[in-house]
Parts: C-alpha cells; structure tokens; sequence
C-alpha cells in the first residue's frame, strides 16, 4: 500500500503562516502539521486540533530563531545578549559544534516548548526541528531524549528519497557529483536507525525534490512525477504553505515560495492522483 503524509511545517510562526495552512488543509492536500510554539500565533493550534480531528500535529522543535518560552536566564547560552533571541541557524550550529551550546539549556528549552503545547490543549503526535538543526551530532542525542521523556515517539524521518527522472543512475551521477551530500545523507540513515533502535516511529522515507526542476516543492509537474512513481510504503514530504508577511520576513528567507506551495496544494489534479495512483493520504496517527 502506498500511504503519503504531508506535512505543514511553520504554523504559528505568523498570522500569515496560520492562514496558509488553514486554507492548505481545507482545500489542499495537508494531513499533517508541526508548530512554532515560541511565537504567539501559535496559541491557534488549539483551533487546528478542534477543528480537524484526523490531523496530526507536531511540535516544531525551535532553538533557532525567535525568543525562548524559558526564563533567559535559564537558557543563556542559546540567546544573543543584544537581542534576548536565538542566536540563528548559523550562529547556532556554529556554537553548537565549538561546545558553547550548553545541552542542558537545548533539552530545557525544548522540553519547555513541548509542555507548553501541551498546555494549551495539543494532542501532539509527533516531533521535528525547524531548520531541521536538531540533525547535529550535538544536538540530536538531545532530540531524541526530549522525545521520550515527553512519551512522544514518533517523529520525522531524514532517510531521503531522492525522486528523478532517470531513476536509479540518475541519482547515482548526483552522488558522484556530490560525495559531500552523499555522507550526510548516509549519516542521517545511521541517525534514523538509532532512532528506530530508542523505539521512534517514523516513515519508510522523505521526499527529496533535490533533482526534480528547480529543485522546487512549489512546482505542479514535480508533485505530477512525485505522486505517479511514489514507492510502495509510508513517504513523509514536508512543505510549507502561506501567505508571506512583513512578520516572517524577518526570521525566514524563504518567503515568496511559501505563497506559490499554498497554491499548488490546491491544485485538483493532486487529489486525482492520489485517487487514480491509489495512494492514502495519512498523518503520523496512522504509524
């Protein structure tokens, strides 16, 4: 059987980031979505558990951009001092790798994020990270203990998929162009199975658009490719619908393709597909 999980990512990160998903579930094709919870759009997730009973929702694991929902000074090393935020992706990983991160901060901070959805009523059914960060040898010990003292045990799988048009030798020539890509992505496998192994649920892949036109997940004949030669199993592809605001701008650089993805997945001809294809439209409920 083949099953698809589609996955919003960046609710609560703006007004404009919730009105997109919004509208992506009720006229798109979205099953699934993972919150900002450290921004105050993201107290709107209560109305995404009332309103679609089926969906699955995540926390978005945040420890990159915007403001701590700890006390700063129980996460002092995580924030810039001039700003009080997170000191972003770079600056982040950079700290991270030269052990200026201090982990028991990370795992507060996250574990604050994850009571703090719950609190406001959020059945969480599995956790991510934004800018998939948590994927640092520091940081993904931290990830993964986050996750099980909170008793979520499902999260996103980084066994990517590469999708092309030329099938296997197609993706053989990319990871001969790019050995670097290579290693990462055998690293992520290796980081998945230890998941698998700590008791994680997840999908057998993720969709990777990499050698697709563009690369771009906002593009109809991609999805078109996608959905007619999706493989047998449970295949997780994240997205990230919106209307794009003043306020996203600021923490996001990309912007302008979250409005064109909130249109594609209204495109009729994905709901045909997955109809003529006999593929299910899942969520992380159904791992």
């Amino acid at each position: 059987m083949k099953r698809l999980i589609v996955n919003a990512d960046g609710f609560g990160f703006t007004l404009g980031c919730n009105k997109g998903v919004f509208e992506a579930i009720e006229k798109g094709i979205v099953s699934s979505v993972s919150i900002n919870v450290n921004f105050p759009p993201a107290e709107e997730a209560i109305l995404l558990q009332e309103r679609y009973p089926a969906l699955s929702i995540g926390v978005h694991l945040n420890a990159i951009v915007g403001p701590p929902v700890s006390l700063p000074q129980e996460v002092q090393s995580l924030l810039d001092p001039i700003t009080g935020e997170f000191w972003g992706g770079r600056e982040f990983t950079r700290r991270l790798t030269m052990g200026r991160i201090d982990r028991g901060e990370l795992a507060r901070e996250l574990t604050r994020q994850v009571e703090l959805a719950r609190r406001w009523g959020v059945r969480i059914s599995h956790i991510d990270s934004h800018q998939n960060r948590h994927l640092h040898p520091t940081y993904f010990p931290v990830f993964l203990e986050v996750g099980k003292r909170a008793g979520i045990m499902k999260m996103r799988t980084h066994s990517y998929f590469l999708l092309c048009r030329e099938g296997i030798s197609g993706r053989r020539r990319f990871y001969l162009r790019h050995p670097g890509r290579f290693l990462v992505h055998q690293l992520n496998r290796w980081n998945m199975a230890r998941a698998c192994r700590a008791g994680f649920l997840m999908a057998d892949r993720n969709l990777a658009f990499t050698l697709l036109e563009k690369g771009a997940k906002y593009l109809l004949d991609n999805w078109v490719f996608t959905l007619s030669h999706l493989p047998e199993g449970t295949s997780e592809v994240y997205i990230h619908p919106a209307y794009p605001d003043e306020a996203l701008s600021r923490y996001a650089t990309y912007t302008a393709p979250r409005e064109q993805e909130r249109l594609l997945l209204q495109e009729p001809v994905l709901r045909q597909l997955l109809s003529s294809e006999k593929i299910q439209l899942s969520s992380f409920h159904d791992l």
